[in-house]
């Protein structure tokens, strides 16, 4: 039986009464939520099934003359999603076409992220490959942070205790951990512009409008780890996306130090994440991209990731 493929603008459309259904029960993060694609750039939603299975889903927007199927909110994870981890060939075949009448013309082929490799091979047809940064993954296999602490150097452990200590002692410091809407949305989005610009440079395009990440900010299953000084100035944070079963580290930000930002804040955050994920029973920390050498350190898996560019109608 061929599948059937169904296609929404969510800027447009209505949420399918089967979304959140659907999205819980693959296992899909919180940026696949409706309301969070409304307030994406616009883009196109193709959902294609098997009788009454959904069998897979991907999101795309028009890039350049493709249907560019990136990742949702700068999370680094995939904005596609099949029931067989390496479907055959016919299913983003399936996918693809839907992308495409979607979006409308012109749009000449589809670009596939953040493919493992096996995914990669499977996609078939007259495409170009090329390997992107890698992904990084804590999975956690230990009863508390002190078990991961031992499955690190010790001088990494040594640093990490003395960095745990300081902060403890920092009596103009304070810590703040929670839903992220409790924190002062204005003030954690120019972290977040702080470290954009820190990396990628000034002339850098986010992913991430103000006003999604407002929309992420008010869901309750949005946590942050937030630094502040004692009037209340928040000096750094770490947001994280929950989930059963492997959270996302969102984002990092921290004020310049001109500004009184503390050392090794972000090593003390990464500790704290790991304690909080170990004692909430998680299998593990999905940490996405950059900094692969400092994250390998500390006991992260670095997974290879590509992109693929498949013409129209193959």
């Amino acid at each position: 039986m061929p599948l059937i493929v169904e296609t929404f603008d969510p800027r447009r459309d209505e949420r399918p009464p089967w979304w959140e259904a659907f999205r819980h029960s693959a296992g899909l993060h919180v940026p696949w939520d409706w309301d969070l694609l409304r307030l994406a750039p616009p883009s196109a939603v193709a959902v294609a099934f098997d009788g009454e299975d959904v069998v897979a889903a991907a999101v795309a927007r028009r890039n350049r003359g493709v249907a560019d199927v990136r990742p949702l909110g700068g999370t680094a994870q995939p904005s596609w999603w099949t029931a067989d981890p390496v479907p055959s060939p016919a299913v983003p075949r399936s996918l693809a076409r839907g992308l495409r009448a979607q979006l409308g013309f012109p749009v000449l082929g589809t670009l596939w992220r953040e493919l493992d490799r096996d995914r990669a091979v499977a996609l078939g047809g007259v495409r170009f490959k090329c390997r992107i940064n890698p992904v990084a993954l804590l999975p956690i296999e230990w009863s508390d942070e002190e078990g991961w602490l031992r499955t690190l150097s010790s001088k990494r452990r040594r640093t990490l205790r003395a960095t745990a200590r300081a902060v403890a002692r920092d009596e103009g410091l304070r810590l703040a951990d929670g839903p992220v809407g409790d924190l002062d949305a204005d003030a954690l989005i120019r972290l977040i512009r702080l470290n954009e610009v820190k990396y990628n440079g000034p002339r850098h395009q986010s992913r991430m409008s103000d006003a999604w990440l407002r929309g992420l900010f008010r869901r309750r299953d949005v946590r942050a780890l937030s630094y502040h000084e004692a009037d209340g100035r928040m000096l750094a944070a770490f947001t994280l996306i929950d989930h059963p079963t492997w959270p996302v580290v969102h984002r990092w930000g921290i004020v310049p130090a001109e500004e009184g930002a503390r050392k090794d804040l972000y090593f003390h955050a990464y500790l704290r994440t790991v304690a909080w994920a170990t004692s909430a029973g998680k299998q593990g920390l999905l940490l996405g991209k950059g900094l692969p050498d400092i994250k390998r350190r500390l006991g992260c898996r670095i997974e290879d990731r590509y992109a693929v560019l498949v013409a129209d109608g193959l």
